[in-house]
Parts: C-alpha cells; structure tokens; sequence
C-alpha cells in the first residue's frame, strides 16, 4: 500500500476514533446510557390500583423499583400528582409504630431520592437492607444513588447483589455495564450488555448502549453492526448516529 493510503486509512481511523469519543461524551451529558432504567417506585401511580401489597421480587423493564405497584415503565418527575408531604407524613408513622419495617424505610428511600435527597435515600435504603437482606430492589435502587453519586464501585456491588439475588435481572446487569462504562472498565460493561441481551434479545436500548461503548474502542465495524440493530429494533437516537457516522 503507497505512503498516501496508508496515511488516508490512519487519517479515518482517527477521525471515528474522535467521533466515537464524541457519541459517547454526548450521551452521557443528555442521554446517560441506561442509567435512567431506575428505581423501583414506592408509590402507587395515579389512577391505579396497587397489584399487590408491597412485592420484593423484581419486574419491571426500566422503571424504578417500588413497592405500591410494580408494573409499567415510569421514571418519577416533578409533573406526577404526588403529594410529597402526605407520603412522607404516612411513612414517618408507620416507622414510628414499626422501626423494623424494611419496606416503609425503602418506601421513604424512594421519597427522598424522588426530592434529590441521596444521602438521606441511601441512609434508608441501607437500613432497609439492614432489615431485609434479600432485599433485591432496595439494592438496585441503592446502586442507582450511587450512580448518581458516581460512587460507581459501590454501584457495581449492588447491582452484583441484585443479580445474585436473580439472575435473570437484566435491568441489573444493563445498570452494572453503565456503571462499569463509568468507571473505565469497558470490556466488563460489554460482558453485562451481553449477558442483558441474551435475557432481552429485542431490546434496543442494550443493542445502542453497546454499540457506544464498541465506539469508545475504536472497534467501528462491531459498533455499527450493534447500532444498526437498535435502529432496526425501532431505537430512534441510533437512527440519528447512524445517518451521521455510516
């Protein structure tokens, strides 16, 4: 090959290098990978009636995990008609009637992680769990805090627990790859998008999550393959890379 190719070929090598750095940058500034697939709720969504009374077993794809009602896919928002005062109110009472209930102080966990509150949420997820040792979504949702947090090591030993706990949890798995990504262990966060996708083999979010972090590799061929996928699974934020970088 003449010296022009090969400078050619090192010139566009280069270049997606810098472009994938780029994807991912902007990503974690507006789109944040999977991270936001959050806590499990501790309040019944309006409207609904709770399925059952306070469940301790994982479910829901993305959502927060809480223990009114466990179905559905939401992420708590300032726009939910909640009023945080009354929740809060009625599970101070119940702690004070019962200091040793594990679910009124993952409930009030969730309350203050709701307000932005973290230590105060993982002071109460960490006493649930104090209660409760099995308890799977008290430590997802505790990792999820130190996601926040970027205490991502400690992140990464919640979400373990979460999977030892349940080994089908891909929603652990998927947030255990972002915490991994954050911390700079990229080949760990693929092993975790990995094994998610064997669990969800048709959700595209884990399909264009590991198709960033193969960019931040620099491996272009695997990156475009796993993009392409979300977009044919309906992704649309991969749709928009690939017009850019195909």
């Amino acid at each position: 090959m003449s010296t022009g190719k090969k400078q050619i070929t090192r010139t566009m090598k280069t270049t997606f290098v810098v472009i994938a750095g780029i994807v991912v940058l902007s990503l974690f500034s507006s789109f944040s990978l999977a991270q936001t697939r959050a806590v499990k709720m501790p309040i019944q969504k309006p409207g609904q009636k709770p399925a059952r009374k306070i469940p301790t077993k994982p479910v829901p794809k993305k959502a927060v995990r809480h223990p009114a009602h466990h179905v559905g896919q939401i992420i708590p928002s300032k726009k939910m008609n909640l009023n945080y005062a009354q929740e809060m109110n009625k599970v101070n009472n119940k702690i004070r009637i019962n200091g040793k209930d594990p679910d009124a102080f993952f409930t009030r966990g969730w309350l203050y992680d709701y307000r932005g509150n973290l230590q105060q949420a993982l002071r109460d997820y960490t006493r649930a769990i104090q209660l409760r040792r099995n308890f799977s979504d008290a430590y997802y949702n505790r990792g999820l805090v130190f996601v926040k947090m970027k205490r991502y090591e400690h992140a990464i030993n919640d979400f373990s627990e979460v999977i030892k706990l349940n080994p089908k949890a891909f929603d652990a798995y998927c947030n255990r790859a972002n915490a991994y990504f954050q911390a700079g262990k990229m080949d760990l966060a693929l092993k975790d998008y990995t094994a998610a996708i064997r669990l969800k083999p048709n959700d595209p979010d884990l399909f264009y999550d590991r198709g960033l972090v193969y960019a931040a590799k620099g491996e272009k061929i695997r990156a475009l393959a796993n993009l392409r996928k979300a977009a044919k699974l309906g992704h649309g934020k991969a749709k928009e890379y690939l017009k850019i970088y195909h």
